[in-house]
């Protein structure tokens, strides 16, 4: 979830599965693996986005319920 990804970030300066700058500085890096992690963290990110795109759709669902409402009792 968002709440646990930013948890994560606060306590580490980093994502999760992702070397921190100061590791990378330390052992290098390997292209290949930092692009599979970058795809993992795209792919993350697209779920995120579906999640919050469906809370969105209930949530303009309810609001218009809510306003459907009000124009009745008016």
């Amino acid at each position: 979830s968002l709440p646990q990804v930013k948890r994560y970030i606060e306590q580490n300066g980093h994502l999760h599965n992702t070397p921190s700058g100061t590791e990378i500085e330390r052992v290098g890096l390997e292209v290949g693996d930092m692009m599979a992690n970058q795809q993992e963290k795209i792919e993350e990110v697209f779920l995120h986005l579906i999640q919050m795109n469906e809370q969105i759709e209930v949530l303009k669902k309810k609001n218009k319920e809510l306003e459907d409402q009000i124009k009745m009792r008016q």
